[in-house]
């Protein structure tokens, strides 16, 4: 829970630079996230955003999907890619849309949408691995790992400068996360942003406190099984980003099932697939 100080700098950020999706844009991302989605209706979603097709017909045809020969439609783009990349990469351009990340020089956005990648890939998979998760889809997961650090954006493109300041002082002193640099130059944390922005978007309550209390490993509300699903894949994504051993089994571990054994072979596949994610991020956000 916020005080009052951070909610009327919340408050501030929210009435004078709300970013709105297109029409229909939160009901089309529950689309892109549902396991029970087709072929054919993925496909006549993702039509509606045009700059979406244009990013998968583009990724389609480049040297990171190396195709046989031109692909020229949206059907050809989808089956190239797979179902799995054709969903996270239409939900994040669905979300990106409304945020010029630019603003913010000292800000990475192949980093993030790196992260961001590897976050939703780990989130389902520890999901599939979890002998405890009893509703949670990996699909839902995955929406959630992508998304988690979504008011990370909208602080980039609200408030630039002081965004600036924070990762500046996190370069200056590698012990200083960018969590708490945040809270020293603005006075609110990324994830409270997010939280913030995931109501206004009436994205699932779910997917909300997923943004919201990710980084809260002792949350005890009633998602836990995707809060702390998306809090412990951070925690693997960041650990490979740093290059440092996987971390220890700790609470949430605990929570969902998961042993250092099964940790362990999510954290060495995102190691496999760090290189792949990156040059993913740079074509999509270059």
């Amino acid at each position: 829970m916020i005080d009052q100080s951070e909610l009327s700098i919340l408050d501030k950020i929210y009435t004078n630079h709300l970013p709105t999706l297109p029409p229909g844009a939160p009901a089309r991302l529950i689309a892109f996230s549902n396991e029970d989605t087709e072929f054919d209706k993925l496909i006549e979603v993702i039509s509606h955003f045009p700059n979406i097709t244009a990013r998968l017909l583009a990724l389609a045809n480049s040297a990171w999907s190396s195709p046989a020969s031109v692909i020229t439609s949206l059907e050809g783009a989808c089956s190239r890619l797979g179902f799995s990349i054709v969903k996270s990469t239409s939900r994040a351009l669905a979300v990106a849309s409304p945020f010029n990340p630019n603003k913010c020089p000292a800000f990475d956005p192949l980093r993030y949408w790196a992260i961001a990648f590897m976050s939703a890939h780990a989130a389902a998979s520890l999901v599939s691995a979890s002998t405890s998760i009893k509703e949670l889809q990996p699909s839902s997961a995955s929406t959630a790992g992508l998304l988690h650090n979504l008011g990370l954006l909208w602080l980039v493109d609200s408030l630039p400068g002081e965004v600036g300041q924070a990762i500046e002082l996190c370069e200056k002193n590698q012990q200083l996360s960018l969590r708490q640099a945040l809270q020293q130059v603005i006075g609110v944390d990324h994830a409270q942003a997010g939280g913030r922005l995931a109501r206004h978007w009436d994205l699932p309550e779910s997917l909300a406190d997923a943004m919201g209390c990710y980084l809260e490993v002792d949350y005890q509300g009633e998602y836990r099984e995707v809060v702390h699903s998306v809090g412990l894949a951070v925690e693997l994504v960041s650990a490979v980003w740093a290059g440092i051993p996987c971390p220890a089994p700790d609470l949430r571990a605990a929570y969902l099932g998961l042993n250092e054994k099964e940790l362990g072979l999510v954290f060495n596949e995102l190691r496999m697939k760090l290189p792949r994610t990156l040059n993913l991020a740079k074509i999509l956000f270059a």
